[in-house]
């Protein structure tokens, strides 16, 4: 029997293992970094870590770091199925993901090597900053690199990168004509922002958003290419030391001018620039119409034909994204589209996301486990008249997807990162599979009884536009060289397409016994051709600096169609073309591979971010923060001495989140005269637009006279919404909710609290209503309701009633200087009614804010949101005033 005892124990020893450190793990060690990754992507990693050695050794030639790189973390989520990674601190690392996206002409993995790698390199300048040096000594070595991202605008961060990415490599942004498509096309039509409007921003801008990357790109090109390619490694070294500048005054002393004039020479010079490329080819006419409900930007994407109508997906900055039906030019909306989905077509990768036939839509749609965190799938959702929104597939992994006349067809990119094209029935499930390149990426699917066409990128040589018929192989119809082709279609008289290979992208069409492609010449770009159910029309969305417009013509089956020309073969200089030196991979690739090792999650759980001292002359107390790189420990620790008691002080706190999902909390705390010791257990979840998390613990805490005071609780938190459209201030709708309870052992008594908001349009976008209600039941000394604004702590027994309506307007677009430091982008203000019953008494009182939207340094990353707020309380015919503030970095 005991045998058997032991036996147990060594089984749930083992199973806890697993449930924590989830699966196994390895990692190749190099000069500049730490490639963490799991073991069954072994060949990737490999290739991952060659690649960012040659980039990084590329990017400090350019940036060179006197005192060396410091040795940063890298990690690979591949189980995480989103497009994205980033560079961080606090713990110093970078994070990829698994899912690709094809908006930059390169592979997934190695447009994240070239571009994160810039921004390793742009971070350890701070290594050669003596002030930064002694801050990182004193509050602890992410602090320096944390200030480091402070001092840098995005604009710059994010630009350089991205001219990296178009300079390094044969791909890059910087070479796909959709990535600028919304400055190029303002600048031509509209009175140019000035450089703290655009850089800036309001939030209220005439188009959706431009960010970092693209007024970057040209921003730091322009710099470079005027300046010379080593400007801003002298910017970074002036800024560094004692009696440096800000960066923008660097910018100035080193070049003669303020960054505003900089950016108003740049205007000027991409504005003749790119009206020259607009006039060196005459427009051809197109039919268009534009959504006469609104002036402002608003765009319309056509999906597909269905029962003989069009449906467009409108995007609107105020009121959301929604498909619909168009006819005669009339436009119904029908249903709302999820923003991670909508957004395929406003972002500047421009892939057809949604698939129309005549039962229902469907995309494919990111999902994460409810669970587990790191973990997401990319599964197919469909909405239809009969059923609604339901789900097709479960904890997949797919990409994009299209009806097939037998069900779907979709791209599959496993946390493996094996790539295929797969076959499903109506129900979802798979018929058949076509292997594609391992990491590669087929988009922009179309099927119907010819086969199914696709778009194949991260291919490298294999890159391409593809067909496969039946159960035959697939067959490249054209190769993919210097360009960026979407939206194919076939039919049986020829081939559709769109290309940005003449610096636009336009529409192309050629005969199945022609080769000879002819093209549109629109003057911004033509986008997500859909051909009408009789395959004569060719429906599309036409750009224009107000948006996209759903336009059309028709097809060059017979005769001459004016609308159609010979096609192009002249390309266009990219604007960084000078400052290009793309990098031969193989002639850089290493002898021998580098020696791999299992990477032990438990060693590496102490991670020392930040520390810090502190003293208000009655206690002084020393701090350090620790997380680990893969998320499972954060660590709080602090010591300290009080000297009115005087009496030792100290304390821990331990978050320690299981691979499967839970959160293990302890706390312990030496105070002045009390000791507290707090265990708690607790399950975040989370939804595709709901998050949850119900929790548990014990409290025990003594007093002077040693007498344990004990107490349980449980409780859950609660949050879901819809998304919130571009410009409005909150989303449409949205519930927040904060329920607990606490049971005291001792005197065997119950408190309970719950705390809810919900969130409501306003009568604007810019409006908002927020209702807020509160109840509470205490037995105890110590409320569990936060404090009310204007009623104070809720420490009285019993019931506790509160009731909050606050009606929210925003000011809309200021953008306004004030003074060289600060900028102001908006202002919120708020009207409000407050409501308390407490112990038979009823308090109201109502209030009035403010609280303007500021910009410090012209810094997005310091950006703050100070609050004022007056009350009136009618029954104490007493006023009280409020200030706070909110700094988001």
């Amino acid at each position: 029997m005991k045998r058997v005892y032991w036996q147990f124990i060594i089984l749930g020893l083992l199973l806890l293992n697993h449930a924590a450190w989830g699966q196994e793990w390895r990692v190749i060690d190099q000069e500049s970094f730490r490639l963490i990754y799991p073991a069954d992507v072994e060949d990737e990693a490999q290739r991952i870590a060659a690649r960012l050695n040659t980039y990084v050794e590329a990017h400090v030639q350019a940036l060179p770091v006197e005192r060396g790189l410091r040795k940063i973390d890298v990690v690979l989520r591949t189980n995480e199925h989103t497009s994205n990674g980033f560079v961080g601190v606090f713990p110093y690392r970078t994070v990829w993901y698994n899912r690709p996206a094809p908006f930059a002409g390169l592979e997934w993995m190695d447009v994240l090597a070239v571009h994160e790698g810039r921004h390793i390199v742009q971070m350890n300048q701070a290594n050669d900053s003596p002030w930064l040096r002694l801050l990182s000594t004193v509050l602890g070595p992410d602090i320096g690199m944390g200030v480091s991202l402070l001092i840098m605008p995005d604009w710059y961060f994010e630009g350089d990168a991205t001219v990296s990415e178009t300079t390094h490599t044969l791909g890059g942004r910087g070479r796909v004509a959709s990535f600028d498509l919304w400055y190029r096309t303002d600048i031509l039509n509209q009175p140019s922002y000035d450089y703290d409007r655009t850089m800036i921003g309001t939030g209220f801008e005439r188009y959706p958003y431009l960010g970092p990357y693209v007024l970057g790109y040209y921003l730091t090109g322009y710099l470079r290419m005027n300046y010379g390619d080593d400007l801003f490694e002298q910017v970074h070294h002036r800024i560094g030391q004692w009696d440096g500048g800000t960066f923008d005054q660097e910018i100035e002393r080193l070049t003669g001018q303020p960054i505003e004039v900089h950016f108003a020479e740049l205007t000027a010079q991409l504005k003749q620039r790119w009206q020259q490329q607009r006039d060196a080819h005459p427009t051809t006419s197109v039919t268009s119409w534009r959504d006469p409900a609104t002036d402002r930007w608003v765009s319309h994407y056509p999906l597909g034909m269905a029962n003989g109508t069009l449906w467009t997906l409108r995007v609107d900055m105020n009121t959301g994204y929604q498909a619909g039906r168009w006819h005669d030019g009339k436009w119904e909306a029908v249903v709302d589209i999820p923003v991670d989905v909508a957004r395929h077509y406003y972002s500047g990768a421009k892939t057809r996301a949604i698939s129309v036939d005549d039962e229902a839509l469907c995309w494919v749609r990111e999902q994460p486990d409810v669970v587990r965190p790191h973990h997401s799938y990319g599964d197919i959702q469909c909405w239809s008249a009969d059923e609604g929104y339901h789900w097709v597939t479960q904890q997949q992994k797919f990409t994009h997807v299209a009806h097939h006349p037998d069900g779907f067809v979709a791209h599959e990119l496993d946390a493996q990162r094996r790539s295929a094209i797969v076959w499903l029935d109506t129900q979802g499930q798979e018929t058949r599979r076509h292997t594609l390149p391992v990491g590669s990426l087929a988009f922009d699917l179309s099927a119907n009884d010819l086969g199914v066409v696709y778009v194949l990128a991260g291919a490298d040589s294999l890159d391409g536009l593809y067909h496969v018929r039946g159960t035959a192989e697939p067959v490249r119809l054209m190769p993919s060289a210097q360009e960026v082709i979407r939206a194919p279609q076939l039919t049986e008289h020829g081939l559709l397409f769109t290309s940005d290979r003449t610096g636009r992208d336009q529409l192309y069409w050629h005969t199945l016994d022609d080769p000879a492609q002819v093209q549109t010449r629109r003057p911004y770009g033509a986008y997500y051709p859909i051909l009408a159910e009789d395959g004569n029309r060719v429906w599309f969305a036409d750009y224009q600096s107000t948006g996209q417009q759903l336009a059309w013509i028709d097809l060059p089956l017979t005769g001459v169609n004016p609308a159609w020309v010979e096609a192009d073969t002249d390309r266009p200089e990219r604007y960084v073309e000078p400052l290009m030196r793309p990098i031969n991979h193989a002639a850089t690739a290493p002898v021998d591979e580098p020696e791999t090792e299992k990477y032990r999650p438990w060693q590496h759980l102490w991670n020392p971010t930040q520390w810090s001292i502190s003293t208000d002359f009655r206690q002084v107390t020393a701090q350090v923060l620790s997380q680990d790189v893969l998320d499972h420990l954060t660590l709080e620790l602090f010591a300290g001495y009080d000297f009115t008691e005087p009496a030792p002080l100290g304390g821990l706190t331990a978050d320690y989140r299981l691979a499967a999902g839970p959160v293990l909390s302890v706390g312990a705390e030496q105070g002045a005269d009390t000791r507290q010791l707090r265990v708690t257990g607790s399950l975040p979840m989370q939804w595709t637009n709901a998050t949850a998390e119900p929790y548990v613990g014990m409290v025990q805490q003594w007093s002077d006279d040693d007498t344990p005071e004990q107490r349980i609780g449980t409780g859950f938190d609660l949050a879901l919404g819809r998304d919130r459209p571009m410009q409005a201030i909150r989303p449409q709708r949205a519930y927040s909710g904060t329920h607990q309870a606490e049971y005291h052992l001792a005197a065997r008594q119950w408190s309970f609290a719950s705390a809810s908001t919900v969130t409501l349009s306003g009568w604007q976008p810019t409006q908002a209503l927020e209702v807020q209600w509160a109840t509470q039941w205490l037995q105890q000394d110590t409320p569990l309701l936060d404090d009310h604004p204007v009623f104070g702590a809720a420490t009285a027994q019993e019931l506790t009633q509160q009731n909050n309506l606050t009606y929210l307007f925003n000011s809309g677009a200021q953008g306004g200087a004030l003074g060289s430091w600060v900028f102001l982008r908006n202002t919120e203000f708020g009207v409000s009614a407050h409501h308390q019953y407490q112990q038979d008494n009823h308090r109201a009182a109502f209030g009035v804010s403010a609280s303007p939207s500021l910009v410090l340094l012209r810094q997005n990353a310091l950006r703050i949101a100070p609050k004022a707020a007056v009350y009136y309380e009618p029954g104490e015919q007493a006023f009280s005033a409020q200030l706070s503030l909110n700094l988001a970095l």
